[in-house]
């Protein structure tokens, strides 16, 4: 261990600058998260989510709100609520994991900070394009990470039964991404026996055997939880619904793998290519400062970083959609730096022969692909903050190099290219475009009243949109008992209404999913229900047919209310946004 190294307990001054500067980005971000739990709405995912909130008992299918409902001491969830949660969440997932990662480290060396493990943690917080309020992901995340947390501290222990119980708590808590996302479960459960296997010197079989029952055992108080929760074997028939559900919606591991390759794949390569280049010459001017001007390092590290970032962003515009840019800036210099610590890290553990270094760095490196497995959507276009565990991976890397491995002026280099990518992504995607929020208003124009039942401020456009629709909904009398299909993905509009989205949480825009469509719309009809109907002029023409032929007696026995302007149109539509009006009709 070099003399030098700004995340170890030596050279005071050097490490109270470092943890100033990485906490009060922190703080800062947590500030504004808190500051903004009532500003904006995002009327697809968000109210998707607060759909399953307050009324978990019809939408057991997206199992959060049902688990949240049953488990918290709040009689109602609202936005402002449930984005609180969200945050809570997220901070304890991310402490417990840098408590075991800081647990482990310390085990293996000595004047190891937990502090500074865990400013460097915080730096891959709050970093999601995705709806602020709680959801799935947001549970899929906590339990993900503080397993992981919960397994690196039992591997910082000796062999024994407090050792067998730290993994069947790690079980116990992986596990539960059951009713979530099921896939999830499996992946981490693979690699959870994988590490518990080839981790230390014992024979592998045995520990394989050790591994695999005491997550039997995790797996079967996961079980007994499910089954008190659920006041009986329900949680099962709820699974059973989720596969349907995912099976309408074509969400097969075999699409969901080739989606990750080709659409996440071809620009990732090419932001990584940029975020190596920019590395590169980081690189060559640090070898060039003398470790007297470490604040030089600092100033000309962050002035590279933003100048090439936002070049690299105006190329490539052609390649991304709006709210997406700032993703890819804070990946491929993230990924930048992790690719460049883990050769460093794996040079160190070959010359000293440090097996279970390398070991935890692989499982570090792998734990987010496992905790995103299953998801319907392009890995980072919205789930940045799922990379936490590469920022503890980060802060293992620079505690093991020694100097001759890493000159120390590359330190705050390091940290800093950190702190700018996070720092600028959250800045983009949270405050000047937070995903969602019509005409790409910021933050600080969410400041318009609404007379919703939870007080949320928003920007004029959707203000008066929302009233118009309001007043709309108000004068047919829509309430909790009113069943509303909202065609074109806006279960936000169902909640704000306060009424009911029958046979589905959700209705999607998109071509490949007109079977799911149809499916429930056939069932709502079935059932003898006939909903308001929602929808805007780019609706798939195989749904209209559904709706005509369903037995709904649409649209003969409907009134049509005016369409209304939407300018959330371009947001929630397939590419054609047609006239963008919302349309409306209520059954006679």
């Amino acid at each position: 261990m070099g003399p030098n190294n700004p995340i170890t307990t030596t050279h005071p001054i050097w490490r109270i600058i470092t943890y100033a500067l990485l906490f009060a980005i922190g703080a800062s971000k947590l500030g504004i998260m808190l500051w903004s739990t009532n500003r904006g709405f995002d009327l697809g995912d968000e109210g998707l989510y607060m759909l399953s909130l307050s009324d978990p008992e019809h939408y057991k299918v997206l199992a959060h709100g049902y688990f949240l409902n049953k488990l918290l001491p709040i009689s109602k969830f609202t936005i402002p609520i449930s984005r609180t949660i969200s945050i809570c969440l997220e901070l304890a997932g991310g402490l417990v994991f840098s408590w075991g990662l800081f647990k482990w480290l310390s085990s293996r060396l000595s004047s190891v900070s937990f502090w500074a493990i865990w400013a460097l943690v915080l730096l891959g917080s709050f970093q999601s394009i995705l709806a602020r309020c709680v959801s799935y992901n947001d549970l899929v995340n906590f339990f993900g990470l503080t397993s992981a947390g919960v397994l690196l501290y039992s591997l910082a222990i000796p062999t024994g039964k407090k050792q067998l119980l730290l993994w069947a708590l790690s079980a116990f808590l992986l596990t539960f991404c059951t009713i979530f996302k099921a896939p999830v479960t499996i992946s981490l459960s693979v690699l959870f026996i994988t590490v518990a296997t080839i981790y230390g010197d014992s024979a592998k079989m045995h520990q394989f055997g050790r591994a695999l029952v005491t997550w039997i055992f995790g797996a079967t108080f996961t079980a007994l939880t499910y089954t008190i929760l659920y006041s009986g074997f329900g949680w099962i028939d709820l699974i059973a619904q989720v596969k349907q559900t995912a099976d309408l919606l074509n969400y097969r591991p075999s699409d969901l793998v080739l989606m990750y390759i080709i659409y996440d794949g071809l620009p990732n390569l090419i932001f990584v290519g940029i975020g190596a280049g920019v590395f590169a010459l980081v690189s060559y001017v640090a070898k060039r400062i003398a470790p007297s001007q470490q604040l030089l390092g600092f100033v000309l590290a962050a002035g590279i970083v933003i100048t090439l970032g936002k070049w690299g962003i105006n190329q490539f515009k052609i390649l991304l959609v709006p709210e997406e840019q700032a993703i890819y800036f804070y990946l491929w210099l993230v990924i930048g730096v992790v690719l460049f610590l883990l050769h460093q890290l794996y040079r160190q553990s070959l010359s000293t022969h440090r097996k279970p270094l390398i070991v935890i760095a692989l499982f570090l490196l792998a734990l987010p692909v496992a905790m995103i497995g299953g998801t319907n959507g392009f890995i980072t276009e919205t789930l940045p903050t799922y990379f936490i565990p590469w920022f503890g991976l980060s802060a293992i890397a620079i505690v093991y190099l020694a100097n001759k491995e890493l000159p120390f002026v590359k330190y705050p280099i390091l940290i800093t290219i950190l702190a700018v990518a996070t720092t600028l992504q959250f800045v983009e995607s949270k405050m000047i475009h937070p995903f969602g929020t019509a005409n790409s208003s910021s933050i600080f124009e969410q400041n318009e009243g609404l007379y919703t039942k939870d007080g949320i401020l928003v920007d004029k456009p959707t203000m008066i949109f929302l009233d118009k629709y309001m007043a709309v909904m108000q004068q047919h009398k829509v309430d909790a008992h009113t069943p509303i299909i909202g065609l074109n993905y806006m279960p936000g509009l169902v909640y704000l209404a306060g009424g009911y989205s029958p046979g589905a949480p959700f209705y999607i825009y998109h071509p490949d999913f007109n079977n799911y469509n149809c499916h429930f719309i056939n069932q709502s009809a079935a059932a003898g229900i006939q909903p308001v109907v929602m929808y805007r002029n780019s609706t798939q023409l195989e749904v209209m047919q559904c709706l005509e032929q369903a037995g709904l007696g649409f649209p003969d026995s409907y009134t049509a209310a005016p369409p209304i302007p939407d300018p959330y149109a371009e947001v929630y539509e397939d590419k054609d946004v047609t006239d963008g009006l919302l349309y409306i009709f209520f059954p006679n």
